[in-house]
């Protein structure tokens, strides 16, 4: 993407704000990379959703102060445009059935770090087309945040690498034609 080279890494995350998309554990991770760094760093909070759960993400980050380094977006209906702001997409969901937005990350050239739950182990092959760390171990994550910051040849690999996989593998043509042979085969059956 277009700040590949900026010395500002920033990175999104995109969904439903609530607790299956677990943002809470990306703001602990920033937490920690921002008591741990120099390195400045944007995060984007990208979505709208649970009151009460939005609500607790903001406090969080009121009372940890890093009103300087992550931006609440809310709704937005230009997500593409948005990501062509950012390098690293990251994706902390519980469970993502399909993982929809981690190949949207990929088509959209940015390097992608997903936690290792639902679809993401099968999507991306760690340290070849993303990076996937334990679900709930905000202290990997944040180390593999560290090392896109200070590895920007890392950074720019994944993501060459993520948007050629996701072109081969999930481009909407492709998909189209994977759901009209799925369809056609269980009509046979």
């Amino acid at each position: 993407s277009a700040t590949h080279t900026n010395l500002v890494l920033t990175f999104c995350i995109v969904g439903r704000l609530e607790p299956n998309k677990n943002q809470m554990e990306v703001l602990k991770a920033c937490r920690q990379l921002k008591q741990e760094t120099e390195h400045k760093f944007k995060l984007l909070v990208v979505g709208a959703g649970n009151i009460a759960y939005t609500e607790k993400l903001k406090k969080y980050v009121a009372v940890n102060r890093l009103d300087d380094c992550v931006e609440f977006m809310g709704y937005r209906s230009d997500v593409p445009t948005v990501l062509s702001h950012c390098d690293v997409g990251l994706t902390a969901s519980v469970s993502e059935a399909f993982g929809r937005i981690t190949v949207e990350y990929m088509m959209h050239n940015l390097a992608v770090i997903a936690s290792d739950t639902g679809a993401n182990p099968e999507i991306i092959s760690d340290g070849e087309t993303g990076m996937l760390y334990p679900l709930g171990d905000t202290r990997r994550l944040a180390d593999k945040m560290l090392t896109l910051m200070n590895n920007r040849d890392l950074l720019l690999r994944l993501a060459d690498n993520g948007k050629r996989y996701a072109m081969e593998n999930f481009s909407s043509v492709k998909n189209s034609d994977s759901i009209y042979n799925l369809y056609t085969t269980l009509v046979k059956e």
